[in-house]
C-alpha cells in the first residue's frame, strides 16, 4: 500500500475517484437548486398572504391558502426525507461501493468531500468503515494531505460519529489539524455532558486541542503582537515621548571615566 505522504504527482485524483466525485457533487447541486427553487416557491405564496392577508374579505379564500400553505409544506419536508434516505446529501451506497474496490490513499479526499449525515443509517455505517480502514494511515507528514475543507468535514462530522473512530479523528487532528478545526472540536465538547465516565476520550481531545494551539501560536506572524496574559495599567511599564529638552551642557555629556580624571587632576593641581 502506497505511504500517505503527500507527493507532487498525488495532488490530482485518478479517473476513478474524480468520477464518482464528480457524480457527488452533480447530485447534490442538483439538490440544493430544487431547495431553491422550494423556499423561492414558498416566498411567493406567503408574500401576497402578508401584505394582503388583512384585505381578505373571503373567509374561504383564507382557508384555502392557509390549506395550500401546510400540503406544500408536507411535500416539501417528506420529499427532503426521501431524498436524504437515498444519499442524497452524500455519498451514496453506489459510490461507497465503488470506493471499497479502489486500493488508494485519495479515497480520504472523496469520502471528506460532503458533510456527515444522520439520515440513513447504512450509509453512514458504510462510511465510517471505511474511514476506520484510511485514517489510522495518516501521520504527521500528511499535514497537506487534506485540504482545510476536507479537515473541517472531518472534525464537523465528530457529532454524528462513534466513539471508537472519534478516537482516530482526535489523533489524526493532533498531527494534520490547524485553527479552524477548533471552532468545531469546543462545539463537539460543549455538547458532551458525560465526559466525567469517559477520561480516556478527554484526554484524546485535550490533547488533539492543545496540539492544534500549539501549531497555531508558532505560525502567527512575526509582526503580530501578543496582548499580555495580565493588565499592565502601570505607567512605568510603557514607553513615553520626551516632555523636556535634554541638558547639552558639554560637562554632563562627558563620559563617566572622563569626567572621574578630570577630577582627580584638578585636585592634584590645588
Amino acid at each position: 500500500m502506497k505511504s500517505l505522504t503527500v507527493i507532487a504527482h498525488e495532488e490530482e485524483l485518478p479517473e476513478d475517484l474524480a468520477i464518482i466525485l464528480t457524480r457527488v457533487q452533480a447530485r447534490n447541486q442538483k439538490r440544493y437548486r430544487d431547495l431553491s427553487k422550494s423556499l423561492n416557491v414558498i416566498a411567493g405564496l406567503l408574500f401576497p398572504y402578508l401584505i394582503f392577508g388583512g384585505n381578505f374579505h373571503s373567509i374561504t379564500l383564507s382557508v384555502v391558502m392557509t390549506i395550500t400553505y401546510i400540503l406544500f409544506g408536507v411535500h416539501f419536508i417528506r420529499s427532503t426525507m426521501r431524498y436524504r434516505k437515498k444519499g442524497g446529501y452524500g455519498l451514496s451506497a453506489r459510490n461507497l461501493e465503488q470506493l471499497a474496490t479502489i486500493n488508494d490513499k485519495r479515497v480520504l479526499k472523496v469520502l471528506l468531500s460532503v458533510p456527515f449525515y444522520r439520515s440513513n443509517k447504512t450509509i453512514s455505517l458504510q462510511r465510517e468503515e471505511q474511514l476506520k480502514h484510511w485514517l489510522p494511515l495518516l501521520t504527521s507528514e500528511d499535514t497537506a494531505f487534506l485540504s482545510k475543507p476536507q479537515k473541517n468535514i472531518l472534525a464537523h462530522g465528530l457529532r454524528t460519529l462513534r466513539n471508537d473512530l472519534v478516537y482516530e479523528v482526535f489523533r489524526v487532528l493532533e498531527h494534520i489539524g490547524d485553527a479552524d478545526q477548533l471552532p468545531f472540536l469546543r462545539k463537539w465538547r460543549h455538547n458532551q455532558y458525560d465526559m466525567r465516565e469517559k477520561p480516556e476520550l478527554e484526554r484524546a481531545y485535550t490533547s488533539c486541542v492543545s496540539a492544534i494551539e500549539a501549531r497555531a501560536a508558532l505560525s502567527l506572524p512575526s509582526t503580530q503582537l501578543l496582548r499580555p496574559s495580565f493588565p499592565t495599567d502601570g505607567a512605568d511599564t510603557y514607553l513615553r515621548p520626551v516632555t523636556h529638552k535634554p541638558d547639552e551642557d558639554v560637562d554632563t555629556l562627558l563620559r563617566a571615566e572622563l569626567g572621574e580624571k578630570k577630577s582627580k587632576l584638578l585636585s592634584s593641581m590645588t
